[in-house]
């Protein structure tokens, strides 16, 4: 999620930005900032989101937690910006984060800012 299209105080939760109206945050253009090079130390082919958009929300992959509960997702930066990582349990009908006057309704976390240079 590129910092524009969300407002965090850092304590996990922010306010996301809809642009197009379609009931899903807008990430923006995260992926000339940063890409998702792996993910439990399994390599992705440099994707903005894992699970693809593309994902049946009836049958999702996801991804689980390993040995002691954690997820490890390691980043490639790309060029200059900031990012925030998003994760959420996929409960709607889209496997996008849904929002309703940019709150979301599923279980959510957002990290950290993360600042490529």
């Amino acid at each position: 999620m590129i910092a524009a299209n969300l407002t965090t105080s850092g304590d996990g939760t922010g306010t996301f930005i809809d642009g197009d109206a379609n009931g899903a945050a807008d990430a923006g253009a995260s992926e000339a900032v940063a890409l998702i090079a792996s993910v439990n130390g399994a390599a992705i082919t440099a994707a903005k989101t894992y699970p693809s958009g593309e994902d049946d929300p009836a049958n999702p992959s996801g991804i689980f937690p390993v040995t002691g509960g954690v997820i490890t997702v390691n980043l490639s930066g790309v060029a200059a910006g900031q990012v925030y990582p998003v994760i959420y349990v996929n409960g709607g009908a889209s496997t996008f984060l849904e929002i309703t006057g940019g709150v979301p309704s599923e279980v959510y976390a957002v990290g950290p800012a993360i600042t490529v240079n």
